[in-house]
């Protein structure tokens, strides 16, 4: 099988390493399921926290959809005045919510974002659901042309509220490759 990590996203040699350890395992078990080794393997740059590759295996293509494992909850934030912190190894997140907003039901909050590298970034944070509803309360009021629409320059519309789930989403977009597509660069 060619060797699929100039395809992958990641620099140095921990992202290679990385990223051919993955492509081996997801080899490992398309020839499980489908006989031979695949005989291509590629990354493709769609995804929302899964890393997508398109396979050729015994003369068919194969979608494959893999999911880095991420623990179900997030190590716990701190409370800094009015910020909600949350550490990570690849980030340091430091999220505003609304006053006596319980942080695990948060369905709209901005965030900054620190990476290790150095950079700042941001966004606003909003759940699909909390979008229904500012365009059903648009659709009475007249605004966004009735509810028609929807728009934020930093927006990232998530699923699920809550600052696990987001932060989730943050280490997920780290892991894709995807956060710095996503969320605005803060001039230094």
């Amino acid at each position: 099988m060619p060797d699929a990590t100039d395809r992958c996203s990641g620099s140095g040699r921990e992202a290679v390493a990385s990223a051919r350890d993955e492509t081996d395992r997801i080899a490992e078990v398309l020839a499980d399921r489908f006989g031979p080794a695949p005989r291509e393997l590629v990354r493709l740059p769609i995804g929302q926290g899964t890393v997508n590759y398109r396979a050729t295996c015994a003369g068919r293509d194969v979608f494959v959809k893999y999911a880095r494992c991420m623990s179900a909850r997030t190590t716990p934030g701190s409370w800094d005045g009015p910020w909600y912190r949350v550490r990570t190894e690849q980030f340091e997140a430091a999220f505003l919510p609304n006053a006596d907003e319980d942080v695990e039901s948060m369905d709209n909050v901005d965030v900054f974002v620190d990476l290790k590298d150095g950079s700042r970034w941001s966004a606003t944070i909003i759940t699909l659901a909390q979008v229904e509803i500012l365009l059903k309360r648009w659709a009475a009021s007249g605004e966004a042309l009735e509810g028609r629409y929807f728009w934020c320059s930093d927006g990232l519309i998530v699923r699920d509220a809550g600052v696990s789930n987001m932060t989730q989403v943050l280490d997920g977009l780290i892991q894709n490759g995807e956060f710095t597509q996503i969320l605005e660069r803060l001039d230094d």
